[in-house]
């Protein structure tokens, strides 16, 4: 039996596709539609099809060589002693199992093909900054940090990912991780950390490290998203994406302090800040009382809030989403995120829950209709 605490703890650790398909089965109502052809695992062998979102992130790094737009880098401090062989070891283990960190792009004629090499050993660096002086090891570690982020990928050279580790201390360490996009979303991240994890102890002190074989790779799910696609499977989720986009407006028109740039530059900034706890709590009492996640609840104040500075009651959204529908998927390393678009009537004196349950309604059906990949949708609509 599982106790109240730990369930909740379960849940809180669902994807927000998990959460509502867990949702509408409590409620008694029919799953989320998924096709029925399995994807099959198949041989490996010479240059194999990209998926759909692969092929354009592919383009768009052919259009902007050195674009680091779609690296993907994270920092983790480790504290206690770190083994630097065994951690060796289990990083070339996590290649062995994900196909992903085997695989490079070539040009074949005129498309792009993915190949998977049967073998890769994946670098991990050492940079010992402990001959520093201790007051300035932090700042070193951040333009480290830095220096990583703003590495270039060569798509045509497996593999698409460096580790650093660095040592600031005899048990105060820092793992440096960058990786192209192009093989990679943040579920897979996940999947990776985890299984480098196990094998890690497997390494270090001997224990099996009890981890499942993939039952596919993701080169298999690229072939079968064409597969599908080509024979019109996802056919009822383009009628309702046409539908449900149909007439949209062009750009939002916020009012900038500077004119748009002909030429995208991709440079940005974040700006973080800290809800106070009694108004998150508010916020997921109020997502709660009305059926609805903290997310949906969220995305209706961001949809609210472009209405506010733009003027525009058509607000249409892009959100990332999982993809990951299929049980074949969930242990696999790739690029399986898709692209949904919530779109937002704000037209007439709206109270914010009546915009809150057009939100949630768009995000149920998006979970539903998540499986058309988001290029073929552009292709078709000629926006």
């Amino acid at each position: 039996m599982t106790n109240g605490d730990d369930l909740t703890n379960r849940k809180a650790g669902l994807s927000e596709a998990r959460r509502a398909l867990l949702r509408q089965r409590l409620q008694g109502r029919k799953p989320l539609a998924q096709p029925e052809t399995a994807i099959r695992s198949e041989p490996q062998a010479g240059p194999m099809p990209l998926s759909y979102t692969q092929q354009r992130v592919w383009f768009l790094q052919q259009l902007f060589p050195g674009n680091l737009a779609y690296n993907m880098h994270e920092a983790w401090r480790v504290r206690g002693p770190l083994d630097l062989e065994a951690l060796r070891r289990a990083l070339n283990g996590v290649a062995r199992r994900q196909a992903s960190l085997r695989t490079s792009f070539v040009t074949v004629g005129e498309q792009p093909m993915q190949v998977i090499a049967e073998s890769v050993t994946l670098p991990l660096t050492l940079i010992d900054l402990t001959d520093r002086p201790a007051q300035e090891r932090e700042e070193a570690l951040r333009e480290l940090v830095i220096a990583e982020g703003n590495y270039a990928f060569d798509l045509s050279a497996a593999p698409l990912l460096r580790m650093t580790a660095v040592r600031l201390g005899e048990e105060d360490h820092a793992l440096l991780f960058v990786l192209h996009h192009i093989i990679t979303d943040e579920w897979s991240n996940d999947i990776f950390w985890r299984e480098l994890a196990a094998l890690y102890a497997e390494a270090r002190d001997g224990q099996t490290a009890e981890l499942a074989r993939p039952p596919i790779q993701y080169s298999d799910y690229a072939r079968w998203q064409r597969e599908q696609v080509e024979n019109e499977a996802f056919a009822a989720q383009m009628a309702y994406w046409q539908a449900r986009l149909s007439g949209e407006p062009g750009l939002l028109q916020l009012p900038y302090d500077r004119s748009r740039p002909s030429e995208q530059s991709l440079r940005g900034g974040i700006i973080r800040r800290s809800l106070p706890l009694d108004l998150l709590a508010g916020l997921q009492a109020l997502s709660q009382e009305h059926g609805a996640t903290l997310y949906m609840t969220l995305v209706a104040a961001f949809q609210a809030l472009l209405y506010r500075y733009s003027g525009q009651e058509d607000i249409l959204v892009g959100t990332p989403i999982a993809n990951r529908q299929r049980p074949e998927t969930a242990d696999v390393m790739g690029m399986f995120i898709n692209t949904a678009v919530l779109r937002a009537d704000l037209s007439g004196n709206l109270t914010f829950l009546d915009l809150l349950s057009q939100t949630r309604q768009a995000a149920l059906d998006a979970l539903a209709n998540q499986d058309l990949p988001f290029d073929v949708l552009v292709q078709a609509k000629h926006p």
